[in-house]
């Protein structure tokens, strides 16, 4: 939206008194010819979606599609076509700023690392959701252009997570970190004007699927759980009273599932009005069931510990992977 901005002071605050545009914060005056002149100027152009619709909020012109925001001498300088003075270089190339910063076509995960490529994408997703929830009410746009952008962050986990694949604890944490970023986007809402005018909320169906990245077939928890298990072998390898248990508790399943499983086909065996038998056979299969749940939830609690032992190799490795947690 373009904007008449004062040329001595460079305010956009005016009132118009006898027929002049009166600048508020110096006192220049424009007659109408001359504000028609100004602002036909070049238009504010946000450089990261293209939208001209801005505002200004705290010295800043933030423009409404993205959230994005430019200073006062940032938007001179674009709008006169002047470069504005390019920013010092960064000591660290994987240090993003911005998410304009962010090239996911620029990163060789092979050369930098499992680690390095984790924390670059996680910078981008922490800046890409921080942008977005800016907004006082984004659009299905402004949400689906968020989708688009997190794709290219999940593929640099992706990238990331087949690096080693033995590698259980690293890689563990890339897909959770997968995992969270698909829970975030999938909970953000959009905005829509009713008939009255008023903004009305809603969730976008089909994230999810919108969020797969070319050729994945898993879930991101699918792609964790072997790391998970290999981690909770290693926990029973440097356990054996604990492993010793759990093999003897599941040793126990075993006859429990098989008469379960006969009492089953028995109980089919009766036919669909025979509900005294039915009913019988499901009296007879009571005890063992509760047997085998008891066995599971003593497995269970073991399954746990090991569980809470991953937990803490990946809180060892947060001291330089960044793990996210919406």
């Amino acid at each position: 939206m373009a904007q008449l901005t004062c040329e001595l002071c460079g305010s956009t605050n005016f009132v118009k008194k006898d027929g002049l545009f009166v600048c508020e914060s110096c006192g220049t005056k424009y007659s109408v010819e001359e504000a028609r002149a100004l602002m036909a100027q070049p238009q504010l152009t946000c450089d990261l979606c293209g939208s001209t619709d801005f505002v200004k909020e705290g010295g800043n012109f933030v423009c409404q599609k993205c959230g994005a925001k430019y200073s006062v001498e940032d938007a001179r300088a674009m709008t006169s076509g002047t470069p504005a003075p390019a920013p010092a270089p960064a000591g660290d190339p994987l240090q993003l700023n911005s998410i304009a910063d962010f090239n996911p076509s620029a990163v060789n995960p092979g050369v930098l690392g499992a680690a390095a490529v984790n924390n670059y994408a996680c910078q981008a997703f922490q800046l890409l959701i921080g942008d977005f929830k800016k907004l006082q009410h984004p659009s299905e746009k402004a949400l689906d252009d968020l989708v688009e952008k997190t794709r290219e962050v999940l593929m640099l986990l992706d990238g990331a997570g087949r690096l080693d694949p033995n590698d259980h604890v690293l890689d563990l944490l890339i897909y959770d970190n997968a995992d969270e970023i698909v829970d975030c986007v999938d909970s953000l809402q959009y905005y829509e004007k009713d008939a009255e005018g008023k903004f009305r909320s809603r969730f976008k169906l089909g994230i999810n699927s919108a969020l797969k990245i070319p050729g994945q077939r898993d879930s991101w928890k699918a792609l964790a759980e072997p790391h998970l298990e290999a981690i909770r072998q290693l926990w029973l390898e440097t356990h054996p009273a604990e492993a010793q248990e759990r093999e003897n508790l599941y040793q126990q399943t075993l006859p429990l599932q098989q008469e379960l499983a006969a009492l089953k086909e028995e109980k089919s065996s009766h036919g669909f009005f025979d509900f005294s038998g039915k009913r019988e056979v499901k009296d007879r299969m009571k005890p063992y069931q509760e047997e085998l749940n008891s066995l599971n939830s003593q497995i269970s609690k073991i399954d746990r510990m090991a569980e809470n032992y991953a937990e803490d190799l990946m809180r060892e490795l947060q001291t330089a992977c960044i793990r996210l947690n919406f």
